[in-house]
Parts: C-alpha cells; sequence; structure tokens
C-alpha cells in the first residue's frame, strides 16, 4: 500500500468507528448495486421503446406485448397498453374480417398446379370459377403463403454438345473440324 493512499484513509476514516465503517460499507455496496439496478431497467425500457417503436408493427403485434405485461407484472391495463404504446379501444376491438382458409388453400393449389402463374393469372383464374375476390386479396394471400412466380433458369447454349465426340482422323493427311471432313 503507498503512502498516499494509506493517508487518504485515514483522513477519510479515521474519525469513524468499527459499526459505523460496516454501515457505510454497506451502503456503498447497496448503492452500486442500485446503480447497476437502474442502467439495466434504463437499458431495458430503451431496447423496449425501440422494438415497439417501429412503423411496421400492426395492432396484432402490439397486442402481445401488452397481453405479456398485464399477466406476467399483474399490472392494470391500462398500464400494460400505454407501455406498449397500444390504445385501449383497440384491445377490446375484435376483427370482424371472413375466414380466408378456403381461399387461401384454392390459390395455393393453383399455385402449385400452375407453377409459372403470377397472382395475377391466379386471379383470373379464380374469377372464371366464381370466387368474388379482387386483385389486392389474391396477392396478399399469395405472398402470405409465401408463394411466388418461379423464374426460370436460364440456359446456357453449348453448340457442340449434342454432336458427340469429334471422329479420329483415318489417315495421314486427313483432319476434322467441327462436322466437317476436311481432306487436302
Amino acid at each position: 500500500m503507498s503512502d498516499a493512499t494509506f493517508y487518504a484513509w485515514i483522513k477519510k476514516y479515521a474519525h469513524l468507528g468499527v459499526s459505523e465503517l460496516r454501515r457505510l460499507r454497506q451502503l456503498e455496496e447497496e448503492k452500486q448495486s442500485m446503480k447497476r439496478l437502474v442502467a439495466d431497467l434504463s437499458l431495458d425500457k430503451h431496447m423496449l421503446s425501440e422494438a415497439l417503436r417501429k412503423k411496421s408493427l400492426r395492432p396484432a403485434r402490439h397486442r402481445e406485448p401488452a397481453a405479456w405485461f398485464h399477466a406476467t407484472f399483474q399490472i392494470s391495463g391500462l398500464r400494460a397498453y400505454r407501455l406498449a404504446q397500444f390504445g385501449r379501444a383497440s384491445w377490446c376491438r375484435r376483427s370482424r374480417a371472413k375466414d380466408q382458409t378456403a381461399l387461401r388453400l384454392r390459390i395455393r393449389d393453383l399455385a402449385h398446379a400452375r407453377p409459372r402463374f403470377g397472382y395475377m393469372r391466379i386471379w383470373v383464374l379464380l374469377r372464371r370459377e366464381g370466387w368474388p375476390v379482387n386483385r389486392t386479396r389474391v396477392r396478399r394471400l399469395y405472398g402470405l403463403d409465401g408463394l411466388q412466380l418461379r423464374m426460370r433458369v436460364r440456359r446456357r447454349k453449348h453448340i457442340a454438345l449434342h454432336r458427340g465426340p469429334a471422329p479420329t482422323p483415318l489417315g495421314p493427311s486427313e483432319r476434322w473440324s467441327m462436322d466437317l471432313c476436311m481432306i487436302p
């Protein structure tokens, strides 16, 4: 221990008793743990706010964290909605959209039967079959199922591939070039 450290300790702790030193040490440890806790919580809050601030989140995606906050931390619904940046009216609202599973199955069947067809031609086929559906819905369901127009692989043209191996010359002055016989 250096002399400077020794004298700094004497100056700081000379007038304190043993019990006061223990109490001071406990307070310093508690202060450090509180600082760590505040840092962790502020980091969590920052990450959560960044994750929820994105524009791409739809109400269904906001609903999941709000329900998790409400169930896990036993906080009020209003506080959970506010924390998840989710409106109270949206929480109670239920979707009135019709079930699209039959249409999705038909789109998938048509796409697998005709792999070169995109969503526009599948929409035409659906309209011919009598489905009252518009292009936008077909495009959305087509994309949700992960379907896409399969691009044809461009084939490299090999000119002499189908001709087979070149024939061997029969005489000393005979030469073969491609498919022409050259005799001098």
